[in-house]
């Protein structure tokens, strides 16, 4: 298998499984939760394949700061 050829084949399934069960059921109602509900399903496929292989996200953060004259 090729070294993408891995996360390849579950990004599909991941897919697949968050359109026909949380947009199915109407719990995708924002970009945002379809990049949860997707990383969801993705990391569950990956742990129940490898449990050495991890899944990182990277959160924006928005800081209010008051600006000085």
């Amino acid at each position: 298998m090729k070294p993408r050829g891995f996360i390849e084949s579950k990004i599909g399934q991941a897919w697949n499984n968050c359109i026909s069960y949380d947009y199915c059921n109407q719990k995708i109602n924002s970009e945002r939760s379809l990049q949860a509900s997707f990383w969801c399903h993705l990391n569950n496929i990956i742990l129940s394949t490898d449990k050495k292989r991890q899944l990182f996200i990277e959160p924006g953060m928005f800081i209010k700061s008051k600006k000085k004259k």
